[in-house]
């Protein structure tokens, strides 16, 4: 197994949240490519795990929290930590130790930078993204917004924590006697582009009985408002 950074052979693999076999991600997968291209001359950072028979089986991505909905300074925000779990596809590569190895990786990188530290966002409940998992790698925790914990491991004493928003989230308008569906989308997560993309067309189908908003969460003054968009796209977060 082999930690890597994301370079243009294995662009394919990553836009499609490593499942370029689905037909169900192509869909989110041009807003993807387009928040890759803005992100990274923000400072995003991309690793892959090359498993020994060169598949790509996990992927982990940070921003400087700067550039997030978090508050916080000198920092970097994990924004997705996953390795592949189907059966389908490659194979569920879960319990080899690649997330730690990932982790381990993203660390350095934002160390060797002169990042003051790392926080990180997780479940309070056993699924992707749980919290639990970042305390047994060191990570403590600093606030929470109902099931979403923020956790972080400071580098150096000069570090302060991050912390969620404190302003109460607004309400999306609605339309008058339509069915109004607002997506809260930075273009970040390729699933989450998918879904966006598939409800835009379903209100479109409906015609005057349905109202879209697509809410374009990349910067974090636009994201803070809701509360959650953690910056690569998702609609649960801190």
């Amino acid at each position: 197994m082999r930690i890597v950074d994301l370079v243009p052979e294995y662009e394919t693999a990553w836009l499609h949240s490593l499942e370029p076999y689905s037909e169900e991600l192509r869909d989110g997968v041009e807003r993807k490519r387009a928040w890759y291209h803005t992100m990274r001359e923000r400072g995003l950072i991309v690793k892959l795990a090359v498993a020994d028979d060169g598949a790509i089986a996990g992927m982990v991505q940070s921003l400087p929290i700067e550039q997030t909905w978090v508050g916080g300074e000198g920092l970097h925000l994990i924004l997705c930590i996953w390795v592949y779990g189907h059966k389908a596809g490659i194979g569920d590569r879960r319990g080899a130790g690649l997330s730690r190895a990932l982790l381990l990786a993203i660390e350095t990188e934002i160390r060797l930078a002169g990042g003051l530290g790392v926080a990180a966002w997780g479940m309070a409940l056993p699924f992707w993204m749980r919290a639990g998992w970042f305390k047994k790698q060191g990570y403590v925790p600093v606030d929470r917004v109902g099931i979403a914990t923020l956790l972080w491991k400071p580098f150096c004493k000069a570090a302060q924590p991050p912390h969620c928003p404190s302003a109460k989230p607004v309400s999306p308008p609605l339309e008058p006697e339509k069915v109004t569906v607002t997506c809260l989308d930075s273009g970040g997560r390729t699933p989450q582009n998918a879904n966006c993309e598939r409800a835009r067309r379903a209100a479109q189908a409906a015609g005057e009985a349905a109202a879209f908003r697509r809410v374009d969460t990349i910067a974090p003054e636009a994201a803070e408002p809701w509360t959650q968009s953690y910056a690569s796209g998702s609609m649960i977060g801190c």
